[in-house]
C-alpha cells in the first residue's frame, strides 16, 4: 500500500513543463539520444522515465503507479541500478504518477519517493536519486530490567504535539521496535511503560541510508 505522501522525501527531478518546450530531464524525439531500448522504439507514443542513480548505493527496486492507485505495483528494474548507473523504464502511458525507488541495505531498507510525476508521450523524463533523497530507519531497543514498552510516540524535534502510538504490539525486554521511512531530521521520542514513569529522549539523529539505534530504559 502506498503511504500518506506528505511523509517522505522526494527524488530530484526535473519536470518537462510543456509538449512543444524542452526542459531539464525531458527529451523529444529530435534529441541526440539513443531512442532504442531492447528493440523497442520510443517514439511510439509512450513516455520514458530515465532513472538516474547518483547515490553511493545501488537501488534495488523501482516502482512507479498511477497517482490514484492504492498499491506501488511491480519491480521495474530488470536488476539492481549500480551507483552511477542510469536504467530507462519505457511504454509508459502518458498521465500523472507515483515513483519510489528502495534501497536494501545490511541492516535496514531505504526508499526514496517521488509524487505527481509528469509522464507525456515522446517524452524522456530524467529522475534523479541522490544519498539525501532516501529514508533513514531507528530501531528502538528496550534495555530495561524487566518492563514492557506499551507506546511509543516518535515525532521530529520541532513538533508541538506527541502524534499517534507508533506501536502495534507491546515491546518486551530485549525486544525491538524498527521504524522505516522516516524522513533524514532530528527526532523526540517517548516511551510509555507498564509500570513507572515515562522516559523522554530529545534530538536523536535519524539519516538517510542509516539505521539509527537508540537504548532506552
Amino acid at each position: 500500500m502506498k503511504p500518506a505522501k506528505l511523509k517522505f522525501f522526494l527524488l530530484m527531478a526535473a519536470i518537462c513543463l510543456g509538449l512543444a518546450v524542452l526542459t531539464t530531464g525531458c527529451h523529444d524525439d529530435d534529441d541526440d539520444y539513443d531512442h532504442h531500448h531492447d528493440g523497442g522504439y520510443y517514439g511510439d507514443g509512450a513516455g520514458t522515465i530515465r532513472l538516474i542513480n547518483g547515490s553511493t548505493v545501488m537501488i534495488d527496486f523501482f516502482y512507479l503507479s498511477p497517482v490514484d492507485s492504492s498499491s506501488w505495483g511491480p519491480n521495474l528494474l530488470y536488476g539492481p541500478l549500480p551507483s552511477l548507473a542510469s536504467a530507462d523504464i519505457v511504454d509508459i502511458s502518458a498521465g500523472i504518477y507515483d515513483a519510489r525507488a528502495k534501497v536494501i541495505g545490511q541492516y535496514s531498507e531505504y526508499s526514496a519517493y517521488s509524487y505527481d510525476v509528469p509522464i507525456r508521450e515522446y517524452r524522456i523524463y530524467d529522475l534523479y536519486a541522490y544519498d539525501s533523497s532516501f529514508t533513514g530507519s531507528l530501531r528502538i531497543v528496550n534495555q530495561s530490567a524487566g518492563a514492557t514498552i506499551v507506546a511509543v510516540y516518535v515525532v521530529p524535534a520541532s513538533a508541538t504535539s506527541w502524534g499517534t502510538n507508533q506501536l502495534s504490539a507491546p515491546v518486551g525486554p530485549s525486544a525491538a521496535l524498527h521504524l522505516y521511512d522516516m524522513a533524514d531530521g532530528s527526532y523526540d521520542i517517548r516511551i510509555v511503560w507498564d509500570a513507572g514513569p515515562d522516559s523522554f529522549y530529545y534530538d536523536i539523529p535519524v539519516d538517510s541510508l542509516t539505521l539509527t539505534t537508540k537504548n532506552v530504559t
